[in-house]
């Protein structure tokens, strides 16, 4: 979603009006950074808008068998400071990311051998076949024996502190059509209502993402105006089908009938998000929209009841507060999550299955998420780090919920 300022400033009188060759972007967190290198770094990949891997730093590559291939770097590429860029870049790289702490390193530790072919040309040979490779090659190239943060993206880092990040553009991307700014500016305000005011105030100019919907409704006045835009990040229930329940799967269908979607949306998200078919974006070239769906009529709900009667779970007294069965429900200690964690535990309550939430700190979540300690948890999709060019990235039983719209607002 993108909200524009373009009424009367006087509704909110700016206190602090940011530089006019400036876009300053008010951010949640620090690890939000981390998106940025995108901006900075091009790796020998780039994803296109429909999710395919298409050349970036290369001509053009081989693969002369499932094994190998064969790569032709561009000529003339220049680093932010000035240097070309050449194949011993490339190459320290990803040697760096596999031999140290990276989201790459799975993937990367599959290479057998980098061999440098001519000074454009090399060779990459892998332990094993592994078809998702070429994906990980998205990753950005940084110089040998230089700064990590010196790129040959369109933006280059100008200063880095604690709690902000400041670029300057050095290049304008093709698929631009308006104006370029010279400056980027990312700041980190934690508090939503904070960054808020700070939009309103003309202390940034944009807020991307982790805006709660009941703030962007106090936007739909002057001076903004708002759009919006479709997302990649899928809310989706994850299930254990090692629990004794969850492995029968009559008792998994009968929770997606239970599941008021189209509610959840409009009451959690305030509308901001569509029911998702797959994890997989629209726009992707390999998804597909003939699936099985489970829509939340009188009838499903209905149906929800009978297939846990016939399972012998039997509600015995009725709308009562005596469950059929109770089950675990882990999710992050954030109060957006909590609060959609709660949301799905009253829908369920309607069909006799209680549902007892368990919020945790981040870093407990993702360690009883990754050992699946859990019966059910609440999760965001796809992970920081996934590269969505590749289909096969999920291995998980999940029950899909709703995609969740990009949201952007803006005052300029």
């Amino acid at each position: 979603m993108i909200a524009v300022s373009c009424g009367s400033p006087n509704r909110f009188p700016p206190l602090n009006k940011t530089p006019s060759d400036t876009l300053v972007v008010g951010v949640e967190s620090a690890s939000s950074f981390s998106k940025i290198s995108r901006l900075i770094h091009r790796g020998l990949f780039r994803v296109n808008e429909r999710f395919e891997l298409v050349p970036d730093l290369i001509d053009s590559f081989e693969q002369p068998d499932l094994q190998h291939y064969i790569f032709h770097l561009k000529s003339g590429v220049l680093f932010h400071d000035g240097q070309n860029l050449t194949l011993d870049d490339v190459v320290y790289t990803l040697e760096k990311n596999r031999t140290e702490q990276s989201p790459w390193k799975k993937v990367l530790d599959k290479i057998d051998e980098i061999k440098i072919i001519d000074p454009q040309t090399f060779q990459i040979s892998l332990k094993e076949p592994y078809m998702p490779f070429l994906a990980s090659l998205t990753v950005g190239i940084v110089p040998k024996g230089r700064s990590p943060q010196i790129g040959t993206g369109n933006f280059a880092v100008e200063k880095v502190e604690a709690d902000k990040v400041r670029l300057r553009r050095v290049a304008r991307s093709e698929s631009e059509n308006h104006p370029p700014v010279s400056f980027l500016e990312f700041q980190v305000i934690p508090d939503d209502d904070l960054r808020l005011l700070a939009l309103k105030n003309g202390r940034v100019d944009v807020l991307q993402n982790h805006i709660p919907p009941k703030l962007i409704n106090t936007l739909r006045v002057e001076p903004f105006k708002i759009q919006t835009t479709d997302g990649s990040l899928v809310t989706y229930l994850s299930l254990n089908l090692e629990e004794i329940h969850l492995s029968k799967p009559d008792v998994r269908k009968a929770i997606a009938y239970a599941l008021d979607i189209p509610a959840i949306i409009d009451e959690h998200l305030g509308g901001l998000a569509v029911p998702a078919q797959s994890l997989l974006p629209v726009a992707h070239w390999a998804f597909q929209s003939d699936v099985s769906t489970y829509p939340h009529t009188d009838q499903n709900l209905t149906a929800s009841k009978v297939l846990l009667n016939r399972l012998g779970y039997f509600d015995a007294d009725g709308d009562g507060p005596r469950p059929r069965f109770s089950l675990s429900l882990k999710t992050l200690a954030e109060k957006n999550s909590m609060g959609l964690a709660r949301l799905i535990a009253k829908q369920l309550r309607v069909v006799g299955i209680d549902l007892k939430m368990v919020a945790l700190e981040k870093e407990l979540f993702l360690k009883d998420v990754l050992s699946g300690n859990f019966d059910l948890v609440l999760m965001e999709g796809p992970e920081e780090g996934a590269d969505l060019s590749e289909p096969d990235f999920s291995k998980i039983f999940i029950i899909l919920m709703g995609r969740v719209r990009m949201t952007r607002v803006m005052r300029r």
